[in-house]
Parts: C-alpha cells; sequence; structure tokens
C-alpha cells in the first residue's frame, strides 16, 4: 500500500506547533505496524517555506512540475525531495 500524508508543516522542515510533530512521527507509527508487514510506503508532502529552503537541508530538484488551479488563474509548482534528518 503507498500513502502520501499532504501537511502544512513536518517537523524538523517547519514546526509552528503540535501538527508538525504528528506529521514527524504518525507515518512511521504506520510503517511500524505489525500487521503492516513492510509493506506500506509512507511519503509526506508539505509546501516549501522560505525557512525550509534557506534552513541548510539537502533539497532535490525533481524536475517535476504541478499546476494548481487557484481561483481563475493556475499556479505552478515546483517539487522538491529531502530526507528527514
Amino acid at each position: 500500500m503507498k500513502v502520501l500524508f499532504a501537511f502544512s508543516e513536518v517537523s524538523p522542515f517547519a514546526s509552528t506547533g503540535g501538527l508538525a510533530e504528528i506529521a514527524g512521527s504518525l507515518p512511521q507509527a504506520l510503517i511500524n505496524r505489525p500487521e503492516a508487514g513492510g509493506s506500506v510506503e509512507v511519503a509526506r508532502i508539505m509546501p516549501l517555506y522560505r525557512q525550509t529552503a534557506e534552513g541548510g537541508y539537502d533539497l532535490k530538484e525533481t524536475g517535476l512540475r504541478l499546476e494548481v488551479p487557484v481561483g481563475l488563474r493556475m499556479l505552478t509548482g515546483e517539487v522538491y525531495v529531502a530526507e528527514a534528518p
């Protein structure tokens, strides 16, 4: 099974409250469930905030671009990946 979590913040990349801690630990808890048997792949996504981009994390460009409709406009976003320290 593949699971994608979308959070507004993920510890340690961006943290203003308890949500970041949940986002940091919940996916790992899902992977470690005995009944999952190692068959769960988990990824997390969040916005790339300036503090994260400038925070010294090893961000890698994927070359992926997303177009997202916002009202009457289409905004383009880029996808980066990083391993949680």
